[in-house]
């Protein structure tokens, strides 16, 4: 019950991804801030999950050079509360720009193994049109002039390259914009559909 899915090592793409390791999350995500259960509480009612982290207790408390020592359980305290949001989800390695659309509940790891969750904040368009717009091959060209190059025809898709790709804020108040806004939406719905319907029970369903 304790276990949360988790995607890494590249494994997202255009509309897609795979689902390859899962993480302990011993955290209720009912309030505000993730709360992380007690000793007694772990014990009670997840006795595996807690026999597994006593096996593992001496290699917690070393992370982090001890910080973690009085509750050695616990995850690395960074935006946990933010993992069952919606989100655009972006591999950190890419050989072409891709992008899929979380409804929600799925995760990944941190960047140098897997990617990125992306939030819109301040804006009005709506995740699925920009989930559309990643997946264009004019921003994939954008993203490889700006972006730096590793070896095998790799790019980095990190921050600081994805924050110049060339999206223009839409005036939503005209019906041709909106109408543009709101046919791209159901595009990538209907994708996003075909992708669930057509991939392997292994995909990540919307």
């Amino acid at each position: 019950a304790l276990l949360k899915p988790v995607v890494r090592s590249g494994k997202i793409g255009r509309y897609w991804a795979t689902r390859t390791a899962a993480v302990l999350f011993p955290y209720t995500l009912t309030g505000p801030a993730a709360q992380l259960l007690a000793r007694i509480e772990l014990r009670k009612e997840f006795p595996h999950a807690w026999k597994y982290l006593l096996r593992n207790q001496r290699l917690l408390e070393a992370r982090e050079h001890g910080k973690f020592e009085e509750e050695w359980w616990q995850l690395y305290p960074k935006n946990l509360e933010l993992w069952e949001d919606p989100k655009i989800m972006i591999p950190y390695m890419i050989t072409e720009l891709a992008a899929y659309f979380d409804s929600g509940g799925n995760y990944f790891v941190n960047v140098t193994t897997g990617g990125f969750g992306v939030r819109l904040r301040n804006t009005q368009l709506d995740s699925r049109y920009v989930t559309g717009l990643l997946n264009s091959r004019l921003l994939d060209w954008f993203l490889k002039k700006v972006s730096t190059t590793f070896h095998g025809g790799y790019f980095a898709a990190n921050k600081q390259f994805l924050v110049q790709l060339p999206i223009r804020p839409l005036d939503l108040g005209p019906a041709s914009e909106q109408a543009e806004h709101d046919a791209l939406v159901a595009l990538v719905d209907r994708i996003l559909k075909a992708r669930r319907a057509d991939g392997a029970a292994d995909t990540v369903a919307l």
